[in-house]
This record gives structure tokens, C-alpha cells and sequence, in this order.
């Protein structure tokens, strides 16, 4: 076992998400602790084999009853960095290790892909699909939509594939 809570479980609804490189492993999920959904991240240096105690992400913490259905996002960077985003009451935040969270923008339902040292975020902001190739801050469209996520084809192009009326959806940028 990774993770026990105290409160004996973590937010049931919201996705885990993991992120590998080389024989470093982050984990980021959204906790349940005395009412509070933060996410929350554990990394291991040795392949898997043991883990870190989990370290809540962003400077907040977000009281909600229900669960946010929203597990955010994260990635190791090329300097073995964790980059992380995520949503806190309807708000986008970014944070990479030891350094102070971001706000991005108003949204949900973010991820984080990249092949570079400068992570490209994804995020909806009700059906609007935007991305921000940190660490500019100002949202592209990418279409409308849900669900968006990226990754890297190559240094000068993205693939996004979305849900959007019940079809799913691509685009190059």
C-alpha cells in the first residue's frame, strides 16, 4: 500500500493519476481528510519499491461535502521535477517542487503532458477546451467540449483529443 488515510479513505470518486521517469514515480490523488479534498503526492526514487509520505499540493485547502470528480494532473519534468495541477473551487493551479502554487485560470478537469522542461496544461472552463503552454499564462482554445488532454508529437506540435457531442475529437497545434 501506497497511501492509508487516517480517515480511512481517500476521495472515491476522484482519478489518481501517475508519472514516471527513469526509477523516479510520482502519485498525485485527491485526499479526504476531515472534510477537506486536497490532492495530495508521494514519489518513490526507486522504481516503486517504497514511497515518500504524501505531501498536499497548493497553500489551500478546499472544505467541500461531495466529491469534486476532478483528480488533476501531474508529470516528472526532464530535471526530475513533480508539476502538478489541479482544480480548488473552480480554480486552475499550477506547482512544480518546492516552489509556491500558480493560478491559472477558472476551470476544471485539468491535465499536464509535456516533453520539455515547460509543461503544456489543459483545462475546461465550461464547455471551452483551452491550453497554456506554461510558463505563459494567457488560455488558447483548443475547441469545445469535455475531457481535453494532450501530449507532445513532437518540439513544435501538440495532439488534443476531447469528448464533444458524444464523438471524440482531435486536433494538431
Amino acid at each position: 500500500m501506497i497511501y492509508q488515510s487516517p480517515d480511512q479513505h481517500v476521495c472515491e470518486c476522484c482519478k489518481p493519476s501517475i508519472a514516471v521517469n527513469g526509477s523516479s514515480v510520482a502519485i498525485m490523488f485527491r485526499n479526504w481528510l476531515n472534510g477537506s479534498r486536497d490532492l495530495y503526492v508521494t514519489r518513490s526514487s526507486d522504481n516503486g519499491l517504497t514511497f515518500a509520505a504524501a505531501q498536499k499540493t497548493g497553500i489551500d485547502t478546499w472544505k467541500v461535502n461531495g466529491c469534486p470528480m476532478d483528480g488533476g494532473g501531474l508529470r516528472i519534468s526532464p530535471a526530475n521535477a513533480v508539476q502538478t495541477v489541479w482544480q480548488r473551487k473552480g480554480n486552475i493551479y499550477y506547482a512544480t517542487s518546492n516552489k509556491p502554487e500558480t493560478y491559472l485560470a477558472k476551470g476544471r478537469t485539468c491535465s499536464i503532458s509535456g516533453s520539455g522542461t515547460n509543461p503544456l496544461i489543459t483545462y475546461q472552463n465550461r464547455d471551452t477546451l483551452n491550453m497554456i503552454a506554461f510558463p505563459q499564462k494567457t488560455p488558447r482554445m483548443v475547441g469545445t467540449g469535455g475531457y481535453l488532454k494532450a501530449v507532445p508529437v513532437n518540439s513544435a506540435a501538440n495532439l488534443f483529443v476531447w469528448e464533444q457531442n458524444n464523438q471524440i475529437k482531435y486536433r494538431r497545434m
